[in-house]
Parts: C-alpha cells; sequence; structure tokens
C-alpha cells in the first residue's frame, strides 16, 4: 500500500513539473515577443546568381503618438530579404527582427510574375512542408509587376494590405471576372498530371486624383484569371474568358449581361443564379463533353423607349443572352485547347464518371485534349424587373 503511495506521488510530481511552460524551449514565446505575418510577397531576383526576395508586413502600434480613444495607432511594419530559397531567406529574418516571426497567420501569399513565369512550385514548397502555416491562404499572381510593390503601394493607402486584400476579393464576385483559389486548392490542381492551374492576378494602375490637384499615383486593381502551363505562367485570359471559365467551373455568382432590343437599346440583364455541368460520354472509343449551363438574370437598367416587357421581347433578350454566354465558354475553351491547357476539369470529370474506359485514353490525353468535341448548352431566363417595368424613358403617349 505504502509503494502504492509513493508511485502515486511520483507520477503527480512528474506531470506537475513537465506541464510548465519553459520559456527556453524552442519554439515558445511570449505574446508580446510574436510578429504575426498577414501577407507574404514573393519575387525572383534578378543577378549573377539568380534567388528569391521575401517581403512581409504586419501592424505595429506607432509609439509616440495617441489616438483619441487613448490607443496608439497602428502602422505597416514592411521588411525584405533576399536569400537562395524561401526557406533561407525567411530564417534571415531573424538576424535583424526584435520579434519572433509567426506565418501561421498568413492570409495571402503574392506571387511576383517573373517568380511565377519561372516555376511557381518551386517557391511555394516551403509554405507546403511547413507546419506552422495554414493551407487555406489565399495565393495571387501580381500582373507586370513585383509582390513587393503591391505591399509598398497597399501600406500607403487608408487600408493595410491584408484588409486592401481582403476588399478585393469580398468584390471578386460583383462581375465574376476571377475567383478566390486557396493554397490547398492550387496543389490539388497541380498534383493532377492531366490538369492544369489557375490563379487570380491584380495589377497596379495609375490613378489621378483630379479634385485634389494630386499626382499620378498607384493603387490595386483585381485583374483576370492567370494560367499555367505546368509549374509555369502561360499568360491571363481576358475579361470574356475569364468569365466563360467561371461559367464551366461553376464560380458565377452574379454580373452584368447587356443585350439590345429590337430598336436597338440597351438592356443590362443582372445574373442572380447560375449553375453548370459537364457531361462527359464516350463515342465509340472517343470522349465526348456536353457543358450544360442554365442562368436566371433580371432587368436592372433599360435604355430604350420600347416595353421589353412581352413574350416576343423577353425571348429576344434571352436568345441573346444565351449566346452571349456561349460565346465567352467558346472563348475560353478555344485558348484551353489551343495552348493544351486543361483549366476546366474536363479529364476529372471523364475519370469520374467512366473510370476504366477513362484508363485507355489518360495516356493520349494530350494528344486528344485539343481535338476533342465539345458541345455547350445554354438555356436562360429573365424572371424579374425590380421596382419598375415601364422604362423612364418612355411618354405616355409612346406606343
Amino acid at each position: 500500500m505504502q509503494r502504492t503511495i509513493i508511485a502515486i506521488v511520483f507520477l503527480v510530481l512528474i506531470a506537475v513539473f513537465a506541464s510548465g511552460c519553459d520559456p527556453s524551449i524552442y519554439g515558445k514565446a511570449e505574446i508580446d515577443k510574436v510578429e504575426f505575418i498577414r501577407v507574404v510577397a514573393i519575387d525572383r531576383t534578378q543577378g549573377e546568381h539568380t534567388g528569391v526576395r521575401i517581403t512581409i508586413t504586419s501592424k505595429k502600434a506607432e509609439t509616440g503618438t495617441r489616438e483619441a480613444g487613448g490607443g496608439e495607432p497602428e502602422v505597416a511594419n514592411t521588411m525584405s530579404v533576399e536569400g537562395e530559397t524561401v526557406f533561407e531567406a525567411i530564417r534571415k529574418f531573424s538576424t535583424f527582427t526584435d520579434k519572433n516571426l509567426f506565418f501561421g497567420h498568413v492570409e495571402f501569399i503574392l506571387i511576383g510574375e517573373d517568380a511565377a513565369k519561372e516555376d511557381v512550385l518551386k517557391y511555394l514548397d516551403f509554405f507546403v512542408r511547413d507546419h506552422e502555416l495554414r493551407l487555406n491562404a489565399k495565393v495571387i499572381v501580381v500582373r507586370d509587376g513585383t509582390a513587393k510593390e503591391v505591399i509598398d503601394t497597399g501600406n500607403t493607402s487608408e487600408h493595410f494590405i491584408s484588409e486592401r486584400l481582403n476588399i478585393l476579393m469580398d468584390a471578386i464576385g460583383a462581375n465574376s471576372l476571377s475567383a478566390e483559389v486557396e493554397l490547398v486548392k492550387l496543389l490539388q490542381m497541380f498534383d493532377n498530371e492531366f490538369a492544369s492551374a489557375y490563379l487570380p492576378s491584380i495589377r497596379l494602375s495609375n490613378l489621378i486624383d483630379r479634385e485634389k490637384g494630386e499626382e499620378e499615383k498607384k493603387d490595386l486593381l483585381l485583374d483576370r484569371f492567370a494560367v499555367f502551363q505546368g509549374g509555369r505562367l502561360l499568360g491571363y485570359l481576358s475579361e470574356e474568358q475569364s468569365r466563360g471559365l467561371n461559367w464551366i467551373i461553376n464560380k458565377i455568382q452574379t454580373g452584368i449581361i447587356v443585350v439590345t432590343d429590337k430598336r436597338g437599346g440597351k438592356v443590362s440583364l443582372e445574373i442572380i443564379d447560375s449553375r453548370s455541368k459537364i457531361i462527359p460520354s464516350f463515342n465509340k472509343d472517343m470522349p465526348e463533353v456536353l457543358i450544360k449551363i442554365g442562368l436566371s438574370s433580371n432587368v436592372g437598367e433599360i435604355q430604350s423607349s420600347e416595353d421589353v416587357f412581352n413574350i416576343d421581347t423577353i425571348s429576344y433578350l434571352q436568345h441573346q443572352q444565351e449566346n452571349i454566354v456561349k460565346s465567352e465558354i467558346e472563348n475560353v475553351l478555344m485558348y484551353g485547347q489551343k495552348n493544351n491547357v486543361d483549366i476546366f476539369g474536363l479529364s476529372t470529370a471523364i475519370y469520374h464518371r467512366y473510370p476504366i474506359k477513362w484508363k485507355s485514353v489518360q495516356g493520349e490525353w494530350q494528344e486528344i485534349f485539343p481535338k476533342l468535341k465539345i458541345n455547350i448548352v445554354v438555356e436562360s431566363k429573365i424572371n424579374r424587373t425590380y421596382n419598375i417595368r415601364t422604362p423612364i424613358t418612355r411618354k405616355s403617349g409612346d406606343k
């Protein structure tokens, strides 16, 4: 009995001492000594030895000033360092920063265009392997510039760069010309040897404040899809192609389709609902694909005196709407087949529907895809007119 009591006391003492938090243990730090990184920018360095430049940014309190509420205002803390690899460059931050950098809160990974053209996988490998980083970080390509420029520009506006990027991503569905891609989704696309990847892109645009008489300055703008062949940036889709891709991959949220009535007056239709379906089939031994699109829209604007709310005119507008959507899809399919990049998930759809037959064609997919027969069916309807049925330009005597 005495031995049992001694053993229990001994185990309790071990548990008490072992559960203590020793600050000397590597990887542990006090909260006030931790720098939470929100955005990471990756650029390819030029010169005799090609390497990588990592730029990070976080918030810190500005000492010496106080806001009305009594707290210190926050400012952006931006740092850059170069190295031969991403891991080496990030570790170099420890040589001059007074805090431990924590990457577990990274929301955005920005890839400069030169780095994307070289090999985006090469620069993302660290972010996949590191235990701190979350795979739901959003990956974005910087078009016609460096990722560092985006951070520098974003941090000079009224919002921090992470807030500015979140605002852009929140507005991404307003026109459906792009889509968010998280790191885990990007890895899945690259992991499929028969498919190609895409990412959203942003760019810097010159703006002039004429009221204040300020000189030209730069701001961030949401751009279109960036397309990859292998791990390298191939190019960018046009606006029509970008929305065409979103039709196929079922990422349309809303947007405006402009059609004309029988007199040539413009009518703006707002997309309120969309759904797509990829239906593969086999004709003898060759695969074929049917893409079915269904959408609903509202009449949001009428620049005409004609009453469009009759069966014949609504049918006329619906037919135009369907042709525009079909044209956008055909445009992006032509781009994909011409460049032999399956960014649509067609190979995956065929595999899931016909796993056995897929094995007989997967070895020749690179030759089959550019010539793959793809049929498109678009069905649409215009259901609502909002609060006003009669065009405001129509006079009571017009007929």
